[in-house]
């Protein structure tokens, strides 16, 4: 938990950094910087960049996995204990819960193996797909921005 809230203020500061972005940092930046600014912050950029991510984890996943050569399964079983209480109240029946969970292990199959590798192969065609849709918007954006004075720039970085 602790992890995840140091993940979440790190992630929190640098939302705010970005968003304290002002047209006189864009004043200080080279064109260059502008543009590499601007078109990292474009919509359709972070969306292709987050579909790469995506497609990366699953891929690596599908890695493990077949690296592995089996899955695990949790397999729980929930059991009620009925006692009496022990504490001098008469006729007070005592209920307990208890969970009990084992893992198994289930060795993958031809047939998972061979369709994991089949998933795997689209993910790779997905994967390179959105790498070449992320770089051609961001050249687009690119060659847009570059010319742009600092408050066109920041005028479109803003509104992104």
């Amino acid at each position: 938990m602790i992890i995840f809230l140091k993940v979440l203020s790190v992630g929190g500061l640098l939302l705010s950094l970005n968003a304290c972005t002002s047209l006189e940092d864009f004043q200080k930046m080279s064109p260059e910087s502008r543009a590499h600014k601007t078109c990292n912050n474009d919509v359709t950029v972070r969306h292709y960049k987050s579909q790469i991510y995506q497609f990366t984890n699953e891929i690596d996943k599908i890695d493990t996995l077949l690296l592995k050569g089996y899955k695990t399964h949790e397999n729980c079983t929930i059991i009620t204990y009925e006692g009496s209480s022990s504490n001098g109240e008469k006729n007070k029946q005592r209920n307990s819960i208890k969970k009990i969970c084992t893992e198994v292990v289930i060795p993958l199959s031809d047939y998972v193996y061979n369709h994991e590798k089949n998933r795997k192969a689209e993910l790779m065609i997905n994967l390179d797909n959105a790498r070449s849709h992320k770089q051609q918007n961001f050249d687009t954006c690119y060659n847009k921005t570059l010319p742009m004075s600092a408050e066109q720039a920041f005028n479109h970085y803003d509104s992104n």
